[in-house]
Formats: structure tokens, sequence, C-alpha cells
């Protein structure tokens, strides 16, 4: 069967139980928000440089390598208070879960992984608190 012959059946189906005074639901469907989460941002020197945040001009809200700037300015991945801060915004907005890059132990972004995992264990996932984290 086709995308577009998926699609017309979908459409036909939603119209059928429209049409029958059905209800349709997606309550009943479990799903999960998962967002993106960058462990390789480092803090911002006095030079105006950090780990992934190059001639930061805090001033006028200006990174040179990054289009966006951070609603609360360059931030260090590492620091428990930011994974936090990014735990609640996420929890918030219906976010239900994290995915993250991991590429080799004894990089930087190794180090944030693990104070990543434990807190969003436990209030992005409260049925998984408890759960043993380790590593391969």
């Amino acid at each position: 069967m086709t995308l577009t012959a998926c699609k017309v059946l979908a459409l036909l189906i939603g119209v059928a139980s429209a049409a029958s005074g059905a209800a349709l639901s997606t309550n009943a469907v479990p799903h999960e928000v998962l967002a993106f989460y960058y462990t390789w941002y480092g803090a911002v020197g006095e030079d105006g440089n950090g780990r992934h945040w190059k001639s930061v001009k805090p001033e006028a809200h200006d990174i040179a390598d990054t289009r966006h700037y951070p609603a609360q300015g360059p931030y260090s991945s590492a620091e428990p208070a930011v994974i936090s801060r990014h735990i609640e915004q996420a929890q918030s907005h219906g976010v239900t879960g994290f995915i993250s890059s991991w590429w080799v132990q004894g990089t930087y972004e190794d180090k944030v992984v693990s104070p990543l995992l434990k807190p969003s264990i436990g209030k992005l996932l409260p049925e998984k608190a408890g759960t043993r984290l380790t590593r391969p």
C-alpha cells in the first residue's frame, strides 16, 4: 500500500467514525514527547569563548556560531542547576523524555550524561525512579 493510499484510508476511517458519531480520541494512545538534549556546551570564559560558544557578546545577545541566543544566556551543560532548570522547563511544556548523544567514555559529554540521567529519570519518568544507571 502506498503512502497516499494509507493517507486516504486514514481519512476515510476518520470520516466514517465522525459520521457514525463516534468520538475520535488520541488520549487512549500512549505516547511520549521527546526532545533532543545537547550535552556539549561548556562555561564561557573571560575571553568570551566556551565549549561550543564562540565570541559571546551578552550585551548584544549574540553568539557568533549560533543562530539563537539562549533565553538565559550561554550555559554549561555540566552544571546541575542548569540541568534541573532544563528538566523543569521541559516538563512544563509536556516533554516526557530526552534524547541525548553519547560518544565514548572519558569525553566531556560522558561527564554530563550521568548527571542528566539521574534527575531526568526521577522527574520526567517517575515510574522509573530508582532505576540503576550502568555503563557498558
